[in-house]
C-alpha cells in the first residue's frame, strides 16, 4: 500500500509507485528517484508507544507523530529503505544498495553512498529506548 502523507511535499515524479510510505512533512526534491518498499519520515520508538492504543489506520498514526526528513535532489533511494524523522539527506545521495536504515538526526552529505544492509546512526541514539 502507498501512502503520501498530506503534509509531505513531493517535488519529483518518480515518487509514489509500489508500497512507499512517505510520513510527516517530510520533503522529496527534485529528480529524486523512490524505489517500492521504501519508508520516509519512520517515528521513534516512543512516539509509536504514545499511538499504540488509538483506533486507526497504522500509517495514519505514525503519519500523525512523525517530524519527516528531507531528501535532496537527484537522489537514488531503493528498495527496503527505512529513513527515520529528522534527517536530511543531501543532494546526490544513492543508498547503492538495497535493505539500508537511516536512523534519526542524521544528516548525510551530498554525494554519500550507502551500501546495501548499511546501517547509519547519529545522534539522537537516546530516543530509541
Amino acid at each position: 500500500m502507498t501512502y503520501i502523507s498530506p503534509r509531505a511535499k513531493i517535488l519529483s515524479r518518480n515518487v509514489g509507485g509500489g508500497d512507499v510510505v512517505v510520513l510527516g512533512p517530510s520533503i522529496i526534491n527534485e529528480g529524486t528517484i523512490v524505489e517500492p518498499f521504501v519508508i520516509i519520515g519512520h517515528p521513534i520508538r516512543s512516539k509509536l508507544l504514545g499511538v499504540r492504543d488509538k483506533d486507526s489506520v497504522i500509517e495514519h498514526l505514525m503519519d500523525e507523530v512523525s517530524s519527516g526528513a528531507i531528501i535532496g535532489r537527484n537522489c537514488i533511494i531503493r528498495s527496503n529503505v527505512i529513513i527515520y524523522e529528522n534527517v536530511e539527506i543531501g543532494d546526490g545521495v544513492e543508498t547503492g544498495g538495497h535493505n539500508a536504515l537511516i536512523r534519526e538526526n542524521t544528516r548525510v552529505g551530498a554525494n554519500t553512498r550507502i551500501g546495501s544492509g548499511g546501517v547509519i546512526i547519529d545522534g539522537g541514539h537516546g530516543d530509541r529506548q
